[in-house]
């Protein structure tokens, strides 16, 4: 498994990558992103699946990116009650329910994936 970020925080950017990440050091670079801006991201090349994190305002952007049955599927969390609007991102737009303000949500799926689910509940 692989972790990386990059985390811009005011007057600094932080970012890098490293193999083989314990829990701690995962939500390390998630609490960092949490207050700030920035993306961070897991890919796991056994079983070829990544997930990530984009946000900044208290607005995140979850993927998570799985092999199955010969394609590449992306899947978000999605909320049909949210009204369809485009919300940008990091500099990029997204439909307003793709995103969530839940950053328990966010931990909630990052602790899924480190424990070797690929298929959480809530994802689309």
């Amino acid at each position: 498994m692989k972790l990386y970020w990059n985390i811009h925080a005011p007057g600094e950017d932080s970012g890098g990558s490293m193999k083989n990440p314990s829990p701690d050091d995962v939500m390390e670079r998630l609490d960092g992103m949490e207050r700030h801006a920035g993306v961070v991201g897991l890919d796991d090349p056994a079983t070829s699946s990544n997930l990530q994190v984009r946000g900044e305002r208290q607005t995140y952007l979850l993927t998570l990116g799985c092999e199955e049955e010969d394609d590449y599927d992306v899947k978000t969390p999605y909320c049909a009650t949210t009204a369809p609007d485009m919300i940008p991102v990091l500099g990029d737009l997204y439909d307003a329910r793709s995103l969530t303000a839940d950053f328990g949500l966010v931990r909630a799926i990052f602790r899924l994936f480190l424990a070797g689910e690929r298929n959480p509940d809530g994802m689309v």
